[in-house]
């Protein structure tokens, strides 16, 4: 990171820097980890747009896991039917980022990911 202090993202209430950011989503991804998330693990992201999705997105691949972005309007009965089209053990949503308020473990490190692995599924 050549500027840490410089400002990544921006929105109505505040801003995070690109180490706060960074930080951050270690934090979700060391939980991800924590769950299970593995290379190309599918983990459906059920956020509004807004700083925790773009957190929530880049701590998915930090764990090398693939985004599933889902619309929070999404009605269950959908949601719950992608979830089991790929298998995904579970769901990102404003309850789980909650849990990314605490330190990684000692020794965590993001996933290695190869060029030729998947970033993310997209239902249309």
């Amino acid at each position: 990171m050549h500027r840490p202090e410089a400002v990544a993202l921006t929105w109505d209430t505040g801003r995070l820097t690109y180490f706060e950011l960074d930080a951050a989503a270690d934090r979700l991804a060391a939980v991800l980890v924590s769950r299970g998330v593995r290379a190309e693990t599918p983990v459906p992201v059920r956020l509004p747009r807004g700083p925790g999705y773009v957190v929530a997105m880049l701590a998915v691949l930090k764990a090398g896991g693939l985004i599933v972005p889902l619309d929070p309007a999404m009605p269950q009965e959908r949601v719950a039917e992608l979830i089991r089209q790929t298998g995904a053990p579970f769901i990102v949503d404003d309850d789980l980022v909650a849990l990314a308020d605490v330190t990684p473990p000692p020794g965590y490190r993001p996933a290695e990911v190869h060029p030729d692995q998947g970033a993310y599924v997209v239902f249309t």
